[in-house]
């Protein structure tokens, strides 16, 4: 059975106004058909942009009911019947994923509906859960016991000889990528220097702190801050009413401090706004994710742009020249010399429907755990409307569904193994309220059945005195 039944008329993810709530029967629970496993709350916020049915779901109680530990229990999870063992299976489950699998990637990618953006994800994970670690082993950058499961199962798989032309292109790739990320690295270093630079206190007073305040990550009536006193600032800082992020203090700041360095920092450090000035090595990181949060991007695009936007007569009037000179070199050369180098991170060319049987296989091999990602886009092969809730202690968090086509929608939970954020164990889920308003049904009909029965024997006893009489 499924959870909950849906109009025909269920359209790109629009439900109609009215869900109707379908729950084990009352046979199965007077015979305890699955097991129940946990009771936990339905969470579902605004930016999870779930359909609006499931919105509704907040704050619902449901239940979880066990599915057979065999490492195909999404697949029970979804479409399972009670087994003598009390536990939801589904006869044949990895059949019915490879029924819909087994065919040419183009042909999956047309068959997709509403799991689009969940057969991108595991056209992205072959690549970056798969073969880049698999090369990270080769490379000894990791060991091979240390990959996941279903890692260890595509890998082994990816190794055949068929493979090997694509194996050698994504080789190359590989070493290319690897190459992008140092030259990377080595730009940011570079970056580091002049961001020394950059975090003056006349630049702290006339451009960051103005750039700060205007993008939310200071309050306003800072001006004067960075010259004053610690103790000033100290001062300040408690009359601040609401915490903000540059204006605390965090112990990451003097992590690896030596004994003599540490109270030399905290007397002249009184926030994580005033560490941005210090012309040291270990703040060069905060100094450049302060500036990733003023562009809202790691590559800094368009940090230029926000320094030459401030009004260029004041800043001539408030800074000296070689100051202006150096903010307008480090807008012009500095930062974009930074911004220009880019990351390779992708498979080579066509990667994907060249080894697309390798995963096929992969998930039709005992011990292989399903993703979220993989279960979402079974279902919507198979035209099965789901929602996945993912269990984290205390509370089942909305993590994706599939809720496009006709017919009803299966609610599911999923705790996460260990090393993975995607892949664990299934279990679908039921209304709580719904089970336990049957639950006392049945009591009160055990307890009306129970009467009757009593009011029977009286009777009977009352007829046998009768005859004894007579």
């Amino acid at each position: 059975g499924h959870i909950y039944d849906l109009c025909d008329d269920a359209r790109d993810g629009q439900f109609p106004a009215e869900v109707l709530l379908w729950s084990l029967s009352k046979e199965e629970i007077r015979d305890g058909a699955v097991e129940i496993t946990m009771t936990l709350p339905l969470e579902i916020h605004e930016e999870d942009k779930a359909p609006i049915a499931l919105q509704r779901l907040h704050g619902e109680m449901c239940s979880g009911l066990a599915t057979t530990g065999d490492s195909a229990c999404g697949l029970h999870a979804v479409w399972g019947t009670p087994s003598a063992a009390r536990k939801l299976k589904n006869e044949g489950a990895r059949e019915k994923a490879a029924h819909h699998l087994e065919v040419p990637l183009e042909a999956v990618r047309a068959g997709v509906h509403a799991g689009a953006s969940a057969l991108q994800s595991v056209e992205s994970s072959m690549w970056a859960e798969f073969v880049v670690p698999y090369f990270d082993v080769e490379d000894g950058r990791l060991d091979f016991q240390e990959l996941l499961t279903e890692a260890k199962i595509f890998v082994t798989r990816f190794r055949d000889g068929r493979y090997q032309r694509i194996r050698e292109e994504a080789r190359t790739r590989y070493n290319m990528n690897l190459e992008s990320y140092k030259a990377k690295a080595q730009a940011r270093e570079e970056l580091y220097v002049h961001l020394r630079q950059l975090f003056r206190e006349d630049f702290g007073e006339h451009v960051w702190r103005r750039l700060a305040t205007q993008r939310g990550l200071l309050p306003s009536g800072m001006e004067g801050f960075l010259t004053s006193s610690p103790e000033r600032q100290r001062e300040r800082l408690v009359e601040e009413t609401v915490e903000w992020e540059y204006l605390t203090l965090s112990d990451e700041l003097f992590a690896g401090a030596g004994s003599i360095q540490l109270p030399l920092l905290w007397e002249h450090i009184t926030c994580k706004f005033v560490a941005l000035f210090v012309d040291a090595p270990r703040f060069d990181g905060i100094r450049y994710s302060f500036l990733c949060q003023l562009c809202g991007d790691s590559d800094l695009q368009t940090l230029p742009a926000m320094m030459l936007e401030e009004d260029f007569d004041r800043l001539a009037a408030q800074l000296a020249p070689d100051a202006l000179e150096y903010l307008c070199r480090a807008a012009i050369d500095f930062v974009p010399a930074y911004t220009a180098v880019t990351i390779s991170t992708g498979p080579p060319p066509n990667f994907s429907p060249r080894v697309w049987e390798c995963l096929v296989q992969s998930i039709s091999t005992h011990q292989y755990y399903l993703s979220l990602d993989e279960l979402l886009l079974l279902c919507d092969l198979a035209r099965c409307n789901v929602a996945v809730f993912q269990q984290v202690p205390g509370k089942l968090l909305y993590r994706g569904s599939v809720c496009s086509h006709r017919g009803s929608i299966t609610l599911v939970s999923l705790h996460c193994g260990s090393g993975s954020s995607t892949r664990g164990h299934y279990e679908r889920l039921v209304q709580t309220t719904a089970v336990e308003a049957m639950m006392h049904a049945l009591e009160r009909e055990d307890e009306a059945a129970a009467q009757e029965r009593e009011a029977q024997r009286r009777e009977i006893a009352a007829m046998s005195r009768e005859d004894h009489s007579i």
